[in-house]
C-alpha cells in the first residue's frame, strides 16, 4: 500500500519559493511517479483555480491515477465554525481549518 499525503496549494508554490523548492519538487516528483498518493480537497482544487498558472501547471503533471480526491464534510465545516467562534483562528485561516 503507498503512502497517502494530503497537499494543499502551500505544496504546489513551494515548488518556487527558495527555502521549500528542493521539498516540494521532490515530493511532487514521488506524486507523478506514483510513489506516493496525493490527497487533495475540493477546497484546494478551488484555491488552486485562482493559483498562478505555473502553480496549476505542477498540480495538473500529476497523473490523476495517483491522486485521490477528498470533500469537506459538515463536521469538518462545523468545528472549523467552532474555531472562529472560539476566535482560535481568524477568517483569513478558514480553509486551513476545514481542511
Amino acid at each position: 500500500m503507498k503512502l497517502q499525503i494530503y497537499a494543499d496549494t502551500s505544496v504546489f508554490g513551494g515548488c518556487f519559493d527558495d527555502e521549500f523548492r528542493d521539498y516540494s519538487t521532490a515530493l511532487i516528483e514521488q506524486f507523478r511517479k506514483g510513489e506516493k498518493i496525493l490527497t487533495i480537497s475540493d477546497l484546494t482544487l478551488q484555491e488552486l483555480q485562482n493559483a498562478p498558472k505555473q502553480v496549476l501547471e505542477i498540480y495538473d503533471s500529476i497523473p490523476e491515477q495517483f491522486i485521490e480526491f477528498t470533500v469537506l464534510e459538515d463536521e469538518a465545516k462545523i468545528l472549523a465554525k467552532r474555531y472562529l467562534d472560539e476566535k482560535a483562528i481568524s477568517k483569513k485561516f478558514l480553509v486551513d481549518a476545514q481542511i
